[in-house]
Parts: C-alpha cells; structure tokens; sequence
C-alpha cells in the first residue's frame, strides 16, 4: 500500500516551482522553434544522427456533442456519460523569472 502523504515541505514546493519555471521556458522555446523551422514542410520523415522528425497530415471527425444536443433535445447526455477518476497536480510559480 503506497504512503499517504498530506504535507508538502517548503524545499519540495521551491524544487517543482522551480522545475516548472523551467520547464513552461523550455516549452516556449521549443514550441516557437517548431514553428518556424517547420513551416512549410511537406509531410514526410526526416531524421539524421541527432533524431527524427515525422510529420503527417490527416484529417480526423469529431463528434460536436454541443450541436447534436441543441439539434436533438431529446436525448439525455447523461445517459452516454460516464464517470472517471482524474488525478490533476499543478505547479504555478509565483513569479517566472524568480529561480534565475
């Protein structure tokens, strides 16, 4: 049976706020860097001693329940939904540029 913890110490807050600062940058740089190196890029693999980039174009269908519902009160929503456990864990630091 895994421990149950209900304390988070001030260093273990410091440690994922910081990481997280980190972390969101990273992302924002690579999500930019993304977008300009892969503009225009036609779909294919492109890979060297580095990596790979895969890219593919499809098209997917989705189901626009909100239309469907608004088309066809009748139906019951809750019939068709079901109920599953989500874990959700946020880390928000205070200040983006606080752990340097």
């Amino acid at each position: 049976m895994a421990k149950v913890k209900v304390k988070l110490t001030d260093n273990e807050i410091k440690e994922l706020a910081k990481l997280y600062s980190a972390y969101k940058l990273a992302e924002s740089k690579f999500v930019s860097a993304k977008e300009t190196i892969l503009a225009g890029l036609i779909a294919g693999k492109y890979e060297n001693k580095y990596g790979s980039i895969l890219r593919t174009e499809t098209v997917r269908k989705t189901l626009n329940t909100d239309k469907l519902l608004a088309d066809y009160p009748e139906i019951n929503r809750e019939d068709y939904e079901e109920l599953k456990e989500v874990v959700t864990t946020t880390v928000k630091p205070y200040a983006t540029g606080l752990f340097g």
